[in-house]
């Protein structure tokens, strides 16, 4: 996702979504994981595939610290709740701290991360097909 979200305007009549569909490239959704995420993320993801968009997987991104969301029941569901809607791959990645001096790989190394991974690296895709694998 580019700046802010797929209806976001880059002109008066032009949306990141005109912008998803002119590359025609797999699209990776990635969302904050915490309350209002289904909904966000569902929506979003319905809007990319009525435009044509093929999503490859949705990842939930934990932008602060466990305890900082501690009281937030809705990360024990978030992504459960998302793949049985959508029936799409769903990654989470924990919070990792800010980057910098010796973090940029830190998050290759993040157990449970391999879906992210694949996809980084574009092992999700099938070439054979052009679409997500």
């Amino acid at each position: 996702e580019g700046v802010g979200g797929i209806m976001v305007p880059i002109r008066r009549d032009y949306f990141v979504l005109d912008l998803i569909k002119a590359f025609g490239l797999p699209v990776l959704v990635v969302g904050r994981d915490g309350l209002g995420t289904v909904n966000h993320t569902v929506l979003t993801v319905d809007r990319l595939r009525s435009a044509g968009a093929d999503v490859c997987a949705v990842v939930l991104n934990s932008a602060a610290a466990a305890a900082d969301n501690e009281g937030d029941v809705s990360r024990e569901s978030n992504a459960r709740h998302i793949e049985e809607i959508l029936g799409a791959e769903v990654v989470r990645l924990p919070f990792l701290g800010r980057l910098g001096a010796g973090r940029e790989d830190a998050a290759l190394s993040v157990s449970g991360a391999e879906g992210f991974r694949r996809m980084c690296l574009g092992l999700a895709f099938d070439k054979n097909t052009d679409n997500c694998a």
